[in-house]
């Protein structure tokens, strides 16, 4: 009897030893012989136009959104809109060009998501020639290095796109570039028709990778790195979009 007995604690402390480790890795969390799967979209942005500094995470549960979790950036409590979205426009949550931590707990189901994460430095267009463009031509953009960038992308959109049809353009370059030529499809139409507006050029700066965001004003190219908080499913981005600058293509004759 005694020799089952000790058989059976063994048993036990080595099913509590693989739970353990498998939940340490986060997707699915077992408490009291229930499982969840949690999935976290979150993004933090220093926007330069807005001098906002976004804070956007979204929490599921089950697929269902969870709006009882507590959401931290650095200490500071991010507020929710019992839609399982929290969201923050403060600048002094974060950190510039510095370590920072984005946390997800909901203690009632053991969740426990976190990534620590660099935030890029604040940066500038400083070169963008020949703003008038009759002709639809490529041009030259030229921007400051951002710390702690692990790359660019430089996305073009008309003022008026969804009235002229132009289609909105998007690049990724290397982090150790600070120049793109802009060429000429980004003042087209899908029919490559020269349309005349005011082209808004954004140039941000991101660290580990990028999320599309809502009242995000440009748009992303594909093959942004995405990174992840660790406890759970999902994805993470962050970054710093540098004040635009503007291409005129005025309207022919």
């Amino acid at each position: 009897m005694r020799r089952e007995l000790k058989i059976g604690s063994y048993l036990f402390i080595a099913l509590a030893l693989l739970t353990t480790l498998y939940c340490s890795r986060g997707e699915i969390i077992s408490y009291s012989g229930q499982q969840y799967q949690f999935n976290i979209d979150a993004v933090v942005v220093w926007d330069m136009n807005s001098g906002e500094g976004l804070v956007r995470v979204t929490v599921m549960e089950d697929s269902s959104p969870l709006a009882e979790a507590q959401v931290k950036i650095n200490l500071n409590s991010v507020a929710e809109s019992d839609t399982g979205e929290y969201s923050s426009d403060d600048p002094s949550y974060l950190k510039l060009n510095d370590s920072n931590k984005l946390s997800v707990i909901y203690t009632p189901h053991n969740l426990n998501a976190q990534i620590e994460f660099d935030l890029p430095d604040t940066f500038r267009i400083t070169a963008l020639p020949q703003r008038l463009n009759p002709g639809g031509e490529p041009r030259v953009v030229e921007w400051r290095a951002s710390e702690k960038a692990d790359g660019y992308f430089v996305s073009v959109i008309g003022r008026n796109a969804t009235s002229t049809g132009a289609i909105p353009y998007s690049s990724r370059v290397d982090y150790q570039e600070t120049q793109f030529t802009i060429p000429p499809d980004a003042f087209r139409d899908r029919l490559s028709e020269l349309k005349a507006d005011v082209y808004l050029v954004y140039v941000a700066a991101y660290a580990g990778g990028f999320i599309p965001y809502e009242g995000m004003l440009f748009t992303l190219p594909e093959g942004l790195p995405e990174a992840s908080l660790s406890g759970a499913d999902g994805s993470f981005g962050c970054g710093v979009v540098a004040p635009y600058d503007s291409i005129i293509v005025p309207q022919g004759d």
